[in-house]
């Protein structure tokens, strides 16, 4: 079983759903000899998020050049990025880059932005750079300039541990700087430890088995479905887009009138989780189309080419059913069930 562990706090900020759970088979282990050669966990912030209406996306409270505002936890993002009307609405300086900013509908911001100042609870940064979002909707969102006014993303995450629990809806950000594996604080029964890797653009991968078939795939916390991309539905598992099936289910958002589909397939197994009967989004991903023309950043790619692109997105709509816990240094993932809501 795993075993809880102190946490040494340096900022303290005091603060039941359905599951697709078949099983967490995979223990905690503890590397031998690790034991008090190496530092306990560091908690440098903690703060509690709030939650799109379907409950799969987070809204990390932000202060940017002294204005709180909220921005979407996007794992999936290469880099921090602001909306357009944010922009105006909070007078941030803008200049033109030589770089293209990609999202998945395949729009494009190219500018960069500079805050003052921006802090994530007891985090502070002075002079941070962001890219301005290609439009105020994508498929992340609404990013309004009053509230919701961008995402945040792998850039900033990568420096630390990032502890999500959707079950009581908290965000810790802890110091990389501890035992190897010697992470799991919280209560729980099981854990399963996921080896990951990290692309050009700073996304987290890992492999899993969908239906039989081994996939590479994204883990996004800005994704509000899990995602597979069409063609790849097409070719391994001779899908046929419009078939009762997999039936057509709408239009992109600033997608260029590409439309997306739905198929439920029998399983997803990562590592010892296996998520029943999940329900994906079938889509183009229209980023492919501008990738090998030139280097870009997005929020499911980097400069990478077009070939090296995750396959499949694993979104808010499996992830919310967990406590994640993303080791960046490490390259593990910790994942557990979510814990009891605390209201």
């Amino acid at each position: 079983m795993a075993r809880c562990m102190g946490l040494f706090i340096r900022n303290q900020n005091a603060c039941k759903r359905h599951v697709w759970i078949i099983a967490i088979c995979a223990l905690l282990a503890t590397p031998p000899g690790q034991a008090g050669t190496c530092r306990p966990l560091t908690l440098l912030t903690r703060l509690h998020f709030q939650r799109s209406r379907t409950g799969t996306r987070i809204y990390v409270p932000v202060v940017i050049d002294g204005t709180s505002r909220e921005m979407l936890l996007d794992t999936g993002a290469s880099f921090s990025m602001v909306s357009p009307a944010a922009v105006k609405a909070l007078d941030l300086p803008s200049r033109a880059t030589d770089w293209r900013m990609y999202d998945l509908s395949g729009s494009y911001g190219q500018y960069g932005i500079r805050a003052k100042t921006f802090a994530v609870g007891h985090l502070h940064w002075r002079r941070v750079d962001f890219f301005e979002m290609g439009s105020n909707q994508n498929i992340g969102g609404q990013f309004t300039g009053t509230k919701l006014i961008g995402v945040l993303g792998a850039n900033m995450l990568k420096d630390f541990d990032v502890d999500i629990d959707y079950g009581s809806n908290t965000l810790s950000i802890l110091s990389p700087d501890h035992c190897p594996g010697r992470v799991i604080y919280w209560k729980t029964n099981a854990v399963a430890i996921v080896p990951m890797s990290l692309n050009d653009g700073g996304q987290i991968t890992v492999r899993v088995r969908l239906d039989g078939v081994v996939l590479t795939a994204s883990v996004d916390t800005g994704a509000s479905k899990s995602v597979l991309d069409l063609s790849t539905a097409e070719s391994v598992f001779s899908l046929t887009p419009g078939s009762p099936g997999t039936p057509a289910a709408g239009y992109v958002p600033g997608g260029n009138g590409d439309s997306f589909f739905l198929h439920r397939f029998h399983s997803l197994t990562l590592n010892g989780i296996s998520v029943s009967n999940p329900q994906l989004l079938l889509v183009h991903n229209a980023a492919r189309r501008h990738l090998d023309h030139g280097p870009a950043l997005g929020s499911l790619f980097s400069h990478q080419s077009s070939r090296d692109l995750s396959p499949l997105l694993i979104g808010g709509d499996i992830l919310q059913h967990f406590h994640v816990y993303i080791a960046y240094h490490e390259h593990m993932l910790y994942i557990t069930p979510a814990g009891t809501p605390q209201h």
